[in-house]
């Protein structure tokens, strides 16, 4: 908390938790993290509850000390030394930014700051390594207040295998950090010019079947949608939200309001990802389940949304050959 406004930022630390983590406390004496949480919606856990203790086993640790944001662009600190060239080299990262939109609603999409929907990637200008080699500070042109900011880096050396991290950030107001108490020269001056060809959008990735699987995974639907035809009559509210995406394409739905789909197509599955309460599987309300599914306009990019129908268009090709 600094200024008028309290803003902050979030990183994972590691996943893979049999129930969903929802409390954490670090042990005063052995530095432990010791996390809590039970069994929720939206998570692929197993376990009803649990307890973990999570502790530095060695080897490198790329979990961010400090994440900040400045009116100049964005800083990361860590307790490892970092390689130079993958620290100061801008495709080492990617930033991208949404808000979103407050209405009576289940969840929210994520839009541009223009009120468009969809997330603006930034392009960066400038990377700087502090003289310790545990800092750096991007230097960014376009930093504004905004309600989600994600910075996707990876900075381990040269010689490790890669680590993609995200972190995540609110920024209510702009602020100017002191870069020197982190590391950097005094008097640093940041160049916020953007080199040419430096892009403000990412490149169209082709949509695949694999990358809809990754997708899925990544957005959670996997945790309210299974893929083995498993879990498919919300008869209990505990143990499934969502129908089996298993057999799904090419199916007849009934919905909620009395209609139905003959034969559910790829127009019907993009309306049901960006508007998720339009039409509503019978059996599936939010009532009985305990849980709508929000909407995903914007979250993903078209080429995810693709992607997604894609694999879910395999698995009724899988479901068809194991009928037979």
């Amino acid at each position: 908390a600094e200024g008028d406004a309290v803003q902050g930022a979030v990183a994972p630390v590691m996943k893979g938790f049999g129930t969903g983590p929802l409390h954490g406390r670090v042990h005063p004496i052995d530095g432990s993290l010791y996390v809590a949480g039970f069994k929720i919606w939206g998570t692929v856990g197993e376990d009803i509850s649990g307890l973990y203790r999570m502790r530095w086993a060695g080897g490198p640790n790329y979990v961010p000390r400090e994440v900040r944001s400045d009116e100049r662009g964005l800083l990361l600190s860590f307790d490892e030394e970092l390689d130079e060239a993958i620290a100061t080299n801008l495709a080492s990262y990617t930033v991208d930014r949404w808000n979103y939109l407050r209405s009576h609603n289940y969840g929210s999409g994520n839009y541009r700051l223009d009120g468009e929907p969809g997330q603006e990637t930034l392009a960066l200008a400038s990377a700087y390594l502090s003289k310790d080699r545990k800092s750096v500070f991007l230097g960014v042109a376009d930093m504004k207040p905004v309600h989600s900011m994600r910075l996707t880096y990876r900075l381990a050396a040269a010689t490790e295998l890669p680590v993609i991290q995200n972190a995540y950030l609110t920024v209510h107001e702009l602020r100017s950090i002191d870069l020197a108490e982190f590391g950097f020269s005094a008097g640093l001056e940041v160049d916020l010019t953007l080199k040419a060809g430096a892009a403000a959008d990412v490149a169209q990735v082709e949509p695949s079947i694999e990358e809809g699987k990754q997708a899925a995974e990544l957005f959670g639907c996997i945790a309210c949608h299974t893929t083995d035809g498993s879990r498919a009559v919300a008869a209990d509210p505990s143990t499934v939200v969502g129908p089996t995406w298993r057999g799904l394409f090419g199916s007849h739905r009934d919905f909620s309001d009395g209609t139905f789909v003959k034969k559910v197509d790829k127009v019907y599955l993009r309306e049901s990802i960006v508007d998720p309460g339009r039409k509503v599987a019978k059996g599936f309300e939010a009532e009985k389940t305990g849980v709508g599914m929000p909407s995903y306009l914007g979250v993903l990019k078209d080429y995810q949304i693709d992607s997604i129908i894609l694999y879910i268009e395999s698995l009724a090709a899988k479901s068809e050959k194991k009928k037979k």
